[in-house]
């Protein structure tokens, strides 16, 4: 099956470019999607991805030098092996489970994780890699220096529809295997057409029958991973915007809900709010009160709460399709709640509505997931605290949850806890908490609103225990309890461990925040000191993974200069910078986005297309204009010194400008760049600049999220940048002028 012309006209070439950027832009995305569907869905994941990523652009584009191949009809069957390779990747993801069983609402391993990231990422993006260079040769007259960058700006042009097409049409109207069908349909058509022969239409029939068959296909994936793994059988997912929510049934007596595969509460769920519901209860010190009700489970706690005189209860939930599915379920067990006139459900992140509503509440409950990606950990910084404080009456307090303690606490342990409860008590002085696996924090800015030890508050509880009427309530909260049970949640051994461990040594630790997520970093580190393994040995001695990468660098670069000399090296030392920091820029504001706004999970792929708006725009207008490399390093580091400027202010508006105006100047220099190659093979010259670019981007990616935002935070991480990228002006341009 051969198309007769073997050769392709300019426009051709340009579509094809079109279409790799384009199909390339919504497999990244995806992949990165379905990953986090089965994976932690952290920074840590998110940076091995992007680092399988550009490894294969890197080694496509390294390895497709020469010219075989390129003026043989191969190109569009090669486009069309894209989405073969991306629908593989997809049903293979969702197969993982089912591959490789693991305990419902637990994690494989970070190494395992590492490795099948990389596994499923690396072929779609070497593929990626390796058509650059041969669409670059199939458009370059030998005199044309601007070709590399017109093949990138199409190649962007394409990412940027891509990702405009996903976050307004994909996301809402197809699954993932529809959108390979719809990818795989373009090339077939093309080469059914392109041939002449009627008989190869029959090759659109595949894609046609997948996009119709897939809803059924993915759910019987989805059905044998889960019942490979899961306590019990599945009976619901949906995809909303923000994760995957998949619904158990243990034998119709308990319904267990999960976020992307991440186990959240059961229902009913009176066994497991037993203690917290007395703790609540012996804390109060009124009646009428108005409670805010800050994540956790929707289910029997502020149903009996409003059943012991509480006024109003306020739930914060930002993901509407998880209150809707849980809601149908949680009618089963607690009718009464959904038709309460005491209980009001706020559908906005947990942060946006602190911040934009003024209304004051009595006491605020705050039960956050564990703080595994930054957009949990902004839920345990000194600046949350503070406007939790801030939405308090006075006498209020608060209480929180973190992961505690049954037996000694090991060093991530105990940092992980420091620097939480040193961001806490900023804002809450006067502090009580209790112990074991769970450890709850009860704050508040008022000596007089806490008793003054736990042997107290049972006391007091234990006298108003007798004059309240509970008859009311769920049996699971009541049956048999008496007071005494709270001394479990404040045994005395552990409490002074406690104060040894961590309450005296408070100034020493290092304060969790926005920009700098402590307690997110020392929880990984936890888990994988729980694992074992060579990532955590590699991250505990932080000095190996510079080291790694350097050992990584340097043979590349050595073997540049000795091949290609002087001019060459320092285009290579200038592209990888960009490339370097372009991904570093990337993850640092993925992780703001996140700090200051909340879940990224629906927002990936729309910054992707802006970010790839810009390249096309910054690598068309060199081209078109012959812009100057020097001047748009300038503009680079003024770009970058705009970061803190949006660290101040924390305006949503000034986030996509400067991810629109920075990307603008890294697309303009890598045409520049290629342009200052002055290159007689173009493929060798587009193989050179793009496999160093990524390159760059394969090592920033590990260094960002591994190294420079644990060790100094994201401020310092900025400055790191910038440094770089003015050590690589001064040094391109003392190479150009000798």
């Amino acid at each position: 099956m051969k198309i007769p012309e073997q050769r392709f006209s300019r426009n051709e070439v340009l579509l094809f470019s079109f279409y790799a950027g384009f199909a390339s832009a919504i497999s990244q995305v995806i992949i990165i999607r379905e990953l986090l569907n089965v994976f932690r869905g952290n920074e840590l994941i998110v940076s091995i991805i992007f680092f399988s990523w550009f490894l294969g652009l890197f080694l496509g584009a390294k390895i497709n030098r020469g010219k075989t191949g390129c003026r043989s009809a191969s190109l569009p069957f090669l486009l069309a092996v894209f989405p073969l390779l991306f629908l593989s990747s997809v049903i293979l993801t969702g197969l993982i489970p089912f591959i490789f069983p693991r305990m419902p609402g637990t994690y494989y391993s970070l190494s395992a994780e590492f490795l099948l990231a990389g596994v499923f990422t690396f072929p779609v993006s070497y593929l990626a890699g390796y058509l650059y260079p041969a669409l670059v040769f199939l458009i370059s007259p030998a005199d044309d220096i601007a070709s590399g960058g017109r093949i990138y700006f199409v190649e962007s042009a394409g990412s940027f529809a891509g990702g405009l097409a996903f976050s307004f049409l994909i996301i809402n109207f197809m699954n993932p295997l529809e959108t390979g069908a719809v990818l795989l349909f373009c090339p077939f058509l093309y080469i059914a057409l392109k041939s002449g022969k009627r008989a190869l239409l029959l090759l659109i029939l595949p894609p046609v029958i997948l996009f119709l068959w897939s809803p059924y296909l993915e759910k019987n994936i989805n059905s044998l991973s889960w019942n490979k793994t899961g306590a019990g059988t599945l009976i619901e997912s949906w995809r909303s915007r923000y994760q995957t929510i998949f619904v158990e049934s243990q034998q119709n007596e308990i319904i267990n809900i999960y976020g992307n595969r991440l186990y959240y509460y059961s229902l009913p769920d009176a066994g497991d709010m037993r203690q917290v519901f007395h703790l609540i209860q012996s804390l109060r010190t009124k009646k009428d009160e108005k409670i805010l009700l800050l994540g956790g489970s929707p289910g029997s706690l502020p149903l009996n709460l409003l059943k012991t005189g509480v006024r109003e209860i306020s739930c914060v939930e930002l993901d509407p399709d998880l209150w809707r599915i849980s809601e149908k379920y949680r009618g089963r067990f607690y009718p009464v709640l959904s038709k309460s006139s005491g209980f009001r459900i706020h559908y906005e992140d947990a942060r946006a509505f602190l911040s934009n509503n003024g209304e004051k509440f009595d006491i605020i409950l705050c039960f956050p997931p564990h703080p595994e990606n930054t957009m949990l950990n902004r839920l345990f910084t000194a600046e949350f605290y503070s406007l939790c404080k801030s939405r308090l009456n006075d006498g209020g307090f608060m209480l929180t949850s973190l992961k505690g303690f049954a037996n000694i606490m090991n060093a991530d342990l105990k940092n992980y806890i420091s620097s939480i409860l040193k961001a806490y008590k900023r804002s809450f002085p006067y502090t009580m908490n209790t112990t074991g696996d769970t450890v709850y924090l009860i704050g508040s800015a008022d000596r007089e609103s806490l008793p003054p030890s736990p042997e107290v508050l049972i006391e007091r509880y234990a006298k108003r225990f007798k004059t309240l009427d509970f008859r009311n309530l769920d049996e699971g909260l009541i049956l048999n309890y008496t007071p005494d049970e709270l001394k479990m949640m404040f045994e005395k051994s552990q409490l002074d461990y406690f104060q040894k461990n961590i309450t005296a040594g408070i100034h020493m630790a290092q304060e969790n925040l926005d920009l700098n997520p402590r307690a997110y970093w020392n929880y990984n580190m936890l888990l994988m000191e729980e694992e074992g393994g060579i990532v955590y040995r590699l991250l505990r001695l932080y000095y190996l993974l510079p080291l790694l990468a350097a050992a990584i660098v340097i043979p590349v670069f050595f073997r540049i200069w000795n091949t290609y000399g002087r001019k060459k090296f320092s285009v290579a030392v200038s592209i990888f910078t960009v490339g370097f920091t372009s991904i570093s820029f990337m993850l640092l504001m993925l992780m703001l986005y996140q700090t200051f706004f909340g879940i990224m999970f629906y927002r990936i792929s729309l910054i992707n297309a802006l970010f790839m708006f810009g390249l096309a725009s910054g690598s068309y207008s060199a081209n078109r204009f012959r812009l100057s490399s020097v001047p748009m390093f300038a503009f680079l580091v003024l770009g970058l010194l705009s970061v803190f400027l949006f660290l101040e202010s924390r305006a949503e508006t000034i986030f996509w400008f400067l991810i629109l105006f920075l990307s603008t100047v890294f697309g303009g220099l890598f045409a520049s760049l290629y342009a200052c190659l002055d290159p007689e093979d173009h493929q060798d010259a587009a193989s050179f600049l793009y496999s160093t670019d990524n390159l760059g981007a394969m090592i920033g990616s590990i260094l960002t999220a591994l190294f420079l935002i644990p060790h100094f935070g994201i401020g310092p991480s900025i400055g790191i940048n910038i440094a770089l990228i003015v050590s690589a002006m001064i040094y391109f341009r003392i190479s150009a002028h000798s």
